[in-house]
């Protein structure tokens, strides 16, 4: 496993940002031409070179983001939608759409002079990581955090930095809210504060957000800031101070579109989330939607940390959404081999 540890401050004040991952406004200005207008080069705008590993049936829907130019553009595909397209979504966050289309019908909306890029809704996955004990905190290699892991002493430094009144947003399978660890802010049961301080599931199928069936949400958690609970205080996160904020974006086998995730990062932003962390990687591109929206946060204040995925270590491994510009990407580092990110 990996500890980054980071102090930001803000507002006179620290804030720790100490994770595993191993395991991830705009300012819209007025076009001078109106949506309706068309264009001639498609050739950056709906490219399928981009699912060369994806076999499309022309008389098939797909789920697709379509990125506009500015928040205007959006609205104005909205109010008119001359191909009666269907619209699953609209994001505040980046001028974007889900919608539901065929590729003639990609193809279509890709003429409209106010639209900026096409893409599939792909979807993600998070990185394999070690069967946990999710009472013990433990695999086959240890407890999950001890002093012979890191080169700093926790103990130490959660004297006067354990993550206390930071809000750290949890994007992934879920968390279990019964898990010890987990269960409440500080294990005092007199006062009864409970750790998880809010939540929400985006994966279709999957409304409630409570409950982790994949486990792989509240290992990420505990990670985080478990209190110790479980282990009478000898394996702890590295905030074990912090709140958690439980969105659900990944379902029970550990998949999830884009959409899902971007839906996750903005209820992040909404409901006053300091950090998010997101621990899975797949296939993108810097300027795709995922990596779009986390810059968005970053740019609102938010701080993000993302996986760089299994690739590497070599040129462009690095998966999306860690691949964004703003993101704080982490690789998984192998102690016995000596490298970051492998396989």
């Amino acid at each position: 496993m990996d500890i980054i540890g980071i102090h930001v401050k803000r507002q006179g004040g620290f804030i720790i940002a100490l994770f595993l991952v191993s395991l991830f406004i705009f300012n819209p200005s007025i076009p001078q031409t109106t949506i309706l207008s068309q264009r001639k080069d498609l050739s950056t705008i709906f490219d399928l070179s981009q699912f060369s590993d994806v076999e499309l049936d022309p008389k098939q829907q797909y789920r697709m983001i379509v990125n506009f130019k500015s928040d205007y553009d959006v609205m104005n595909f909205i109010e008119q939608n001359p191909l009666n397209i269907a619209v699953l979504k609209r994001y505040r966050l980046i001028p974007a759409i889900v919608i539901l289309a065929t590729p003639a019908e990609a193809n279509a909306i890709a003429k409209l002079n106010g639209v900026s890029k096409i893409w599939l809704d792909r979807q993600i996955n998070y990185l394999p990581q070690p069967k946990i004990d999710l009472i013990t905190g433990s695999d086959s290699s240890g407890p999950i955090l001890s002093a012979s892991d890191i080169s700093f002493n926790l103990t130490t430094i959660h004297r006067k930095y354990n993550g206390s009144n930071i809000i750290v947003a949890v994007l992934d399978t879920g968390i279990d809210p019964t898990h010890p660890d987990l269960d409440d802010l500080d294990d005092n049961e007199t006062t009864n504060e409970s750790k998880i301080i809010n939540g929400v599931s985006f994966v279709e199928m999957e409304p409630y957000y409570l409950g982790d069936f994949n486990g792989h949400g509240t290992y990420v958690a505990g990670v985080i800031a478990g209190t110790g609970n479980a282990s009478k205080g000898t394996i702890k996160g590295v905030a074990p101070g912090a709140m958690l904020m439980n969105i659900k974006v990944l379902s029970y086998n550990g998949d999830g579109y884009w959409s899902w995730i971007i839906s996750g990062i903005e209820y992040a932003i909404t409901h006053g989330a300091d950090i998010i962390a997101m621990c899975f990687s797949g296939p993108g591109y810097p300027n795709d939607p995922l990596c779009l929206a986390l810059n968005a946060a970053v740019s609102q204040g938010v701080l993000v940390i993302a996986a760089t995925g299994d690739d590497g270590p070599s040129y462009s491994s690095i998966g999306s959404p860690g691949m964004a510009y703003s993101a704080i990407t982490v690789g998984n580092y192998d102690q016995f081999l000596g490298t970051i990110a492998i396989n």
